[in-house]
Order: C-alpha cells, then structure tokens, then sequence
C-alpha cells in the first residue's frame, strides 16, 4: 500500500547543485542499492561535484558494475534520494540523474495555537497578472461589501488608502504549508486552488516570505461558544527553494523541541 503521509519532491537543476556541494571533501555514509532488489549496501561518500554531478565513494561494491542503482542519503536532517544515471565502479563514482526530497509531513507539523502567536500577512500590492495570481487590492475592489469592511478596519481616514497588509493568525504550520483563521465574511475569498502571492510567515522575530502558495481547503470550524462562524484556511506552499524549505523545517524542529505543552492550558487562558 501507498505510505500517503510520505511526498516525494524532484529537485530543481539549481537544488541539486546545492545538495551535491555539500559533499564535496566530506565522508559521509550513504546506502545504495539495485533498483528492485532487496539487499542495502552502506558505502562512505568521500567527495562530490556539483559541476560534473556525481558522488564519489571510497569503495563501490563491484557487483553493482552495468546495474540499475538508487542512492539514498541524509543532508540537514531531511532525507534524499536519487536515481543513478552512469555508475563508474573503477573509480568509485556514481553519476547522479536527478535528487529527490522526501517529507514525512506529519513529523513537521507544528500546531501554534494558542501557545505560539504567529501569522500570515497578505499585501494587497502583490502584483495580478490576470489569470490566477490573487490580488487583494484587485478582488476586494470588486466588492463592495469588502471595500466597506476595509474602510472600516483603517485606522487613518486622513491617510491615502494606498494599501491593506490584511493578517490571520496561523492555527499549524509545517514545511510545507499552514493553516490560518479568517472570519465567515472573509472566507469567500479564499476558494480550492486559488494561488495568492507572496505571502509574508510572521514567525516572532522572523518574517519569512513565501513566493506561491495554493489555497487547498476550506473549513468551516463550529464554535459552541461563540455564535460567530470562523473558517479554517489550508495553505499549501508552491515553488519553494530548497534552502527556504529547510529553513522552515529547521524552525519548526526547534521549537517542537522547546515546546512546552505544560503551559498550553495557561496561555489558553492568557490569550
């Protein structure tokens, strides 16, 4: 059966560039096999080239030699694999064809409320290229029923309404996307598959921008202590580099591990 919790991401050229580098003059121990067969070889990788695109190893079993081979290693904790292209046995190197990501999506899912107060920001200046890029400036002055609402969240009438940062707090967050609230008036606005574009992750101190994202659900939440309906939004990041990919993960691995689940109740209280 399909593991559906595990996604596999092939790297753009660039990426694999940035994976291969970090071997260069770097021993490593990496786990290759046939593709089909059962039986893992460990081999140590002692160098790489990002420019030639291969792994060299300081011993490649010889029976490998004219075989169909998959590789599969770890770089800042996530882990990769790769299809071969060439393998070159003399001299212990593997020709690599292209790098994927895996992610086990669960195992960085890190649920902010109420204990982290983090959210998403979205500018109403992002540019609308007329097909499916959202702008809110270009949406919301197409109703009228938002125009009223947002002339009605400006604090300064004597300012020129020259742009709306409108900003929701994020409910989880992961490395590959978030879940934010919105209001039963804002949530027609965010339909299955709209793309919105730069989106800013105010994380704390840290502001993180994502280029692309997706809306891909749209939930009603029921409160029974409120009579007020609120909406639970799912993001999904689009077109990610790999370096602002890990560090999201990263983020989110440390303060999973600093998290103190003892004071959810309190700052439940205090929010």
């Amino acid at each position: 059966m399909k593991d559906q919790s595990l996604s596999f991401r092939k790297l753009y050229d660039d990426e694999s560039r940035i994976i291969l580098e970090r071997f260069r003059h770097k021993e490593t121990e990496f786990v290759v096999w046939e593709k089909g067969s059962q039986k893992r070889f460990t081999v140590t990788c002692s160098d790489a080239s990002a420019e030639k695109g291969f792994f060299q190893f300081i011993k490649l079993p010889e029976q490998l030699a004219g075989k169909v081979l998959l590789l599969a290693f770890k770089s800042n904790k996530i882990q990769y694999f790769s299809n071969i292209g060439n393998v070159d046995v003399d001299n212990n190197i593997l020709y690599v064809e292209s790098i994927f990501k895996s992610e086990r999506r669960e195992s960085y899912r890190l649920m902010c409320f109420p204990i982290f107060k983090f959210f998403v920001s979205m500018n109403d200046t992002s540019t609308y290229d007329g097909s499916n890029l959202f702008d809110f400036r270009y949406k919301m002055s197409q109703t009228k029923l938002f125009k009223s609402f947002l002339k009605l969240m400006n604090d300064n009438d004597d300012e020129e309404d020259t742009s709306q940062n409108q900003k929701y707090r994020i409910e989880d967050l992961s490395a590959g996307g978030i879940a934010f609230i919105c209001s039963e008036l804002e949530s027609s606005l965010f339909y299955k598959n709209l793309k919105i574009s730069n989106i800013v992750l105010e994380l704390g101190d840290e502001h993180i921008q994502i280029p692309e994202s997706v809306v891909c659900y749209n939930l009603s939440k029921v409160d029974s202590m409120s009579k007020n309906n609120s909406f639970k939004i799912g993001l999904e990041f689009q077109n990610v580099d790999i370096n602002l990919d890990h560090k999201i993960s990263e983020m989110i691995n440390t303060l999973m591990r600093k998290k103190d689940f003892t004071k959810t109740f309190e700052v439940f209280l205090d929010d």
